[in-house]
């Protein structure tokens, strides 16, 4: 929800500008203008009015049901997508490497899945392409499908290996299992110290 309101520059936290701007240039047509800012500041707006009608229509239980059903959902959909494609162990150790190039550092630190798909492009807002969308970020979503092939060209031409998985529940399979072994896997349950 701070995401929207950090687009206006008066209400923007310190801390948005130390761990979340991004450090990449933008080019002077690109920059938000103040309309579309206060867009997204809007759908913020929007979502509090819809809380507080939820809870003064259907009351406390049947409101937090409203409430917490879809925004549980979505937030259940915004972490497979976006966050499936980051913790994974091939990309974890790419990103230990440092490499200087911007390019090609977004390019290894990124899973892909069904990097062809319309419909996986669509439904995830073009996140199954994350080395594409962290490479070539003003580029819409609405052209990944049909770029990835020559990006793939591009970064074999380059000697960049793309992690690529199957399909979305190869990439949550794989997210998880590396979780699971982080955290101490069987281990840490044998011991029942959790």
């Amino acid at each position: 929800m701070f995401v929207p309101f950090n687009q206006i520059d008066e209400l923007r936290m310190k801390i948005y500008n130390e761990h979340f701007a991004p450090a990449v240039w933008i080019p002077a047509g690109l920059k938000p203008f103040l309309r579309h800012r206060l867009k997204s500041t809007a759908a913020v707006v929007l979502n509090f009015a819809l809380i507080i009608y939820s809870f003064a229509a259907f009351g406390l239980a049947k409101g937090l049901l409203f409430v917490l059903i879809p925004w549980g959902g979505c937030s259940i959909l915004f972490l497979i997508y976006t966050q499936v494609s980051h913790i994974q162990p091939d990309v974890q150790e790419a990103e230990l490497q440092e490499q200087p190039d911007f390019f090609k550092r977004q390019a290894t630190t990124s899973v892909d899945y069904w990097t062809t798909s319309a419909v996986a492009r669509v439904m995830s807002g073009g996140l199954n392409t994350q080395a594409l969308h962290h490479s070539l970020p003003y580029v819409s979503s609405c052209h990944y499908s049909d770029l990835y092939p020559a990006f793939q060209l591009v970064c074999a031409r380059h000697g960049v290996e793309l992690k690529l998985r199957r399909g979305l529940f190869h990439a949550v399979s794989t997210c998880c299992r590396h979780v699971w072994n982080v955290n101490g896997g069987w281990d840490i349950m044998s011991r029942g110290t959790f």
